[in-house]
């Protein structure tokens, strides 16, 4: 079962339907999930369902009551102690040898957490019509051998007669064309620069990422462009990339004419040192429009833009205690200026217990995250990997969310590539998200052939999404079921004893 619908509770959900599957079957049920996610999944199996399960760290099995069990070596990790197995999507996707042990077991389920991480390797620039190449975890589900959002919400259950799913529905901010922020006239000039920079790299560079570096910073903010730049002309090693394949290695080395312009770029920011307009809306969203008091995260791609906002927060708020939600070691808490590192736990506490209204966090904060606390979301910018977008929203979008309506903000710059692919989405998109669920990651090449220029070839790529999901109809109806007309209903302790049985492969 492949489940990364955002927002619907799928780990309560799935391990449910998991634990009936189990109890009704005597083969093992696997787990993958992403290694930050794994003890996650563990906590709310026990503490929400009381469920035994066992994590594999790498090296042994450990389970809901961390008691490491004995391993022999790899081959161990056919030895699960329970019938619930977590394992992280890491050791598959990086071919570690526990792949060739788990292959050949029979499961009777198996789910995958973040599904998006079963992805082809080779979809670059020029390999889009190549055969695909798949990464390691799609060629394991292979050979192990959705219902959607929308439709959850608008079924009425015929058993309680309210819909399946309680409906949270969405209200956007900055949508309009007007919406656009408007860059005053040297934040347009280095913008046309960070354009320049772009195509000179097109020249020589391959893939996509590299050639359109700057101009996804810059289109976060003025800042992250700012330091991006400093950063290219004097240290590339400081420069990393979520998304960097090695393909920054051919770059490090800049041509003449690449100074030059990125020279220009640093000296049309520094002929005037007016605020970010971005910070404006951010600014008035939170105070003018009540936004602090209903909890608000604020997304970004980049931690200089996360870290940047904070600062500038915190000049106006100096009494908020404003979170930062990034890797481990760049997580904490913005108070009175100061930046105090804090570990990710119990940031979610201090959301979850309301002491933390205002969290600013990277995509980090986009997967595993539970934010119902919170009722508002700013997208500082809109990554051009369009299913990022859906989980930022599945952050406050989710089951156990305290308002029936959350308010998201999308933010960008008029004329920028995130504006002028908005133009050429804005017909198209909420159909194409409708009838997916969510939007496919092919839309992200509409983002690098816009920034490259090749508008043409961009809108074919639009024009190429089906207009019919192939699976429709697949999930028509659900049978309605006579609960009360069940004989017997199973023990808690017998369940449970069940459940703590070991992997039998």
């Amino acid at each position: 079962m492949l489940a990364d619908q955002v927002g619907l509770g799928k780990t309560i959900q799935l391990a449910m339907a998991a634990q009936l599957m189990a109890l009704s079957g005597s083969k093992p049920v696997l787990v993958l999930a992403p290694k930050p996610l794994i003890w996650q999944w563990q906590g709310e199996l026990h503490q929400l369902l009381d469920m035994p399960s066992a994590v594999w760290d790498g090296q042994r099995w450990i389970d809901e009551n961390r008691l490491e069990h004995p391993s022999t070596g790899p081959e161990s990790i056919r030895k699960c102690p329970r019938r619930i197995g977590i394992v992280s999507t890491g050791l598959i996707i990086s071919g570690s040898e526990i792949k060739d042990w788990l292959v050949n077991a029979d499961y009777e389920c198996v789910i995958l957490d973040e599904a998006h991480r079963a992805r082809r390797r080779n979809l670059s620039a020029g390999k889009e019509y190549d055969p695909p190449q798949p990464n390691n975890l799609p060629r394991f589900l292979w050979e192990i051998s959705p219902r959607t959002r929308e439709y959850l919400e608008n079924t009425i259950d015929p058993e309680s007669g309210d819909p399946f799913l309680k409906p949270v529905e969405i209200r956007l901010h900055g949508e309009r064309d007007e919406d656009a922020i408007a860059l005053p006239p040297f934040l347009e000039d280095a913008y046309h620069h960070a354009e320049e920079f772009c195509r000179l790299l097109a020249e020589r560079a391959n893939a996509g990422f590299v050639r359109t570096l700057l101009l996804r910073r810059v289109g976060s903010t003025i800042e992250a462009g700012r330091k991006t730049v400093e950063k290219m002309l004097s240290e590339w090693n400081a420069l990393d990339d979520d998304e960097d394949d090695g393909s920054l290695d051919q770059l490090r080395t800049l041509t003449s004419e690449e100074r030059a312009v990125l020279q220009r770029f640093l000296r049309a920011l520094e002929a005037n040192q007016e605020r970010d307009p971005k910070y404006q809306i951010v600014r008035a969203q939170l105070l003018d429009q009540g936004w602090r008091e209903l909890g608000c995260i604020i997304f970004s791609q980049f931690f200089d833009s996360v870290y940047w906002l904070a600062e500038q927060l915190t000049e106006e708020m100096p009494t908020e205690a404003i979170g930062l939600y990034a890797g481990s070691q760049r997580s904490g808490i913005m108070h009175k200026g100061v930046f105090t590192r804090l570990q990710r736990d119990l940031i979610k506490e201090r959301v979850r217990s309301g002491e933390i209204r205002i969290l600013i966090g990277t995509e980090a904060a986009s997967e595993g995250l539970n934010l119902q606390r919170l009722g508002t979301l700013i997208n500082l910018d809109l990554p051009w990997n369009p299913s990022r977008l859906e989980q930022r929203k599945g952050r406050i979008q989710r089951i156990g969310q305290l308002r029936d309506v959350v308010d998201i903000y999308n933010m960008r710059y008029a004329g920028s590539v995130e504006d002028r692919v908005h133009q050429l989405l804005s017909e198209r998109l909420e159909g194409i998200a409708s009838l997916f669920g969510q939007i496919p990651d092919i839309l992200e090449d509409v983002w690098i052939d816009v920034a490259l220029g090749e508008v043409e070839q961009a809108q074919r790529t639009i024009d190429a999404v089906p207009r019919q999901h192939p699976f429709k109809l697949r999930y028509h109806q659900i049978e309605q079921i006579d609960w009360e007309s069940c004989a017997r209903v199973l023990d808690a302790d017998a369940r449970k004893k069940a459940m703590a049985q070991r992997w039998r492969t």
